[in-house]
């Protein structure tokens, strides 16, 4: 435990008490974490090494609200980084919750120098980040006509399948 930081630390005892645990101010630690993402991968990281599944669940919902508030700040983009760099122990998990959220803001987040860079430097990322995009995305096709009939959808019957 000694090479953890005694904010996880405490926040990890915390939960064990109380069920839950502040990723916005820790209890009798000044200052706050000032970065509620990066928190929460950390404590996604410590319920992962301690085996405390609830932990784990509790630090990817907290991460997930986190990011969905924060989206277009530069701590998700460093978030990002941290969860994607080699020597990082952020599981799966929660790096599909960073990889989610970034694909529903790709739109705006594409505009960001340092959002792009990280698909430059982080395979890995990038492939989570154009799946999940590929997931949110709706058919192309769905509620175009048919370019046979002029109908869409189940209206048409034509062999094509163009608007289905």
């Amino acid at each position: 435990m000694q090479d953890e930081n005694p904010r996880v630390v405490e926040n990890v005892l915390c939960f064990m008490y109380h069920a839950d645990y502040r990723d916005t101010q820790c209890l009798n630690v000044t200052p706050p974490p000032a970065d509620p993402i990066l928190f929460n991968l950390q404590m996604s990281v410590a319920a992962d090494k301690f085996e405390v599944s609830c932990l784990k669940r509790c630090a990817v919902e907290k991460l997930r609200d986190a990011s969905e508030k924060l989206w277009n700040t530069d701590a998700f983009v460093k978030a990002i980084a941290y969860a994607y760099s080699e020597t990082s122990r952020v599981d799966v998990m929660a790096r599909s919750v960073l990889a989610e959220v970034a694909a529903r803001h790709a739109s705006d987040l594409s505009q960001i120098i340092a959002f792009r860079n990280l698909l430059d430097e982080f395979l890995q990322f990038s492939v989570d980040f154009t799946e999940a995009v590929v997931k949110t995305e709706p058919d192309m096709n769905q509620g175009m006509p048919c370019m046979f009939c002029g109908l869409v959808g189940d209206d048409c019957r034509c062999v094509s399948g163009w608007s289905t």
